[in-house]
């Protein structure tokens, strides 16, 4: 089994998530919270410092950890920063396949593949459509085999 890594564009939708949604938190920060003194520079140095730490390291990081692999009789994706985790579902338990895409990665031409079995799924992301296609197609293909 080959381990197949997602698309470069989902750390760039990661890092757009990222920002949309600490803008809105760093404007109701500097609007609620008296600009000047000791409290107010801590609190906005730690801002930075966590963003640049989430965009600079954890991100890449997490990116270059996912992988996922089709194999004879089972999927398998790889996951995990600090806690790697393995998922790997066997075919012949796979029940459907859906393809899932945001507006962001819409964007960027990414989507998301959901590998549903009996009481748990598995999410595919970083995937192109057509590349979640064939694959769904492919999940389908050696289920009936």
């Amino acid at each position: 089994m080959k381990l197949i890594h997602p698309n470069k564009r989902l750390l760039y939708t990661w890092r757009m998530c990222l920002c949309l949604i600490l803008a809105p938190l760093a404007f109701a920060f500097s609007f609620f919270m008296q600009i000047g003194g000791i409290p107010w520079l801590a609190t906005a140095g730690a801002w930075v410092a966590v963003f640049l730490y989430v965009y600079s390291f954890y991100l890449p990081a997490r990116w270059r950890s996912l992988s996922f692999s089709l194999g004879k009789l089972t999927v398998c994706r790889k996951c995990g920063v600090l806690f790697h985790k393995s998922e790997t579902l066997p075919l012949s338990a796979v029940r459907f396949t859906s393809i899932k895409q945001g507006p962001i990665a819409r964007v960027f031409g990414l989507c998301t593949l959901r590998v549903a079995a009996a009481g748990t799924s598995l999410f595919i992301c970083g995937l192109h459509r057509a590349d979640a296609s064939a694959l769904a197609s492919a999940l389908r293909q050696k289920k009936g085999d």
